[in-house]
């Protein structure tokens, strides 16, 4: 049988416990239906780009957007220091703002 959790412990108190429960069916397909709803939100960002123009087929612009990976940053956080050797491909700004600065020490910034 195929659990959601290997092993599972219910505690109840004086007072009685409520337990909540879905199926793992049902679980798995609200988190489908979600991750699918982000996906799509995703493609309408990114197809509106400049920079994704050449990419006409839709299914191909779905699995770049299939496989963006969002992030969130606080004020003052590096994302990328010049120099620095990348790995990670390129970064779009979806939300809020950020400043490029070249010829600038990370140490200088704090």
């Amino acid at each position: 049988m195929d659990t959601l959790f290997s092993t599972f412990f219910l505690i109840s108190e004086s007072n009685g416990t409520i337990l909540l429960t879905i199926s793992k069916e049902d679980f798995d397909r609200v988190v489908k239906v979600e991750l699918l709803r982000e996906v799509h939100k995703t493609q309408n960002f990114l197809q509106d780009l400049l920079i994704f123009d050449m990419i006409t087929n839709v299914e191909d612009m779905h699995n770049i957007a299939k496989y963006a990976e969002s992030r969130e940053y606080s004020v003052d956080d590096v994302i990328v220091a010049e120099g620095t050797e990348q790995e990670e491909g390129i970064f779009v700004v979806r939300s809020g703002k950020c400043d490029v600065v070249a010829g600038t020490f990370i140490n200088d910034c704090f």
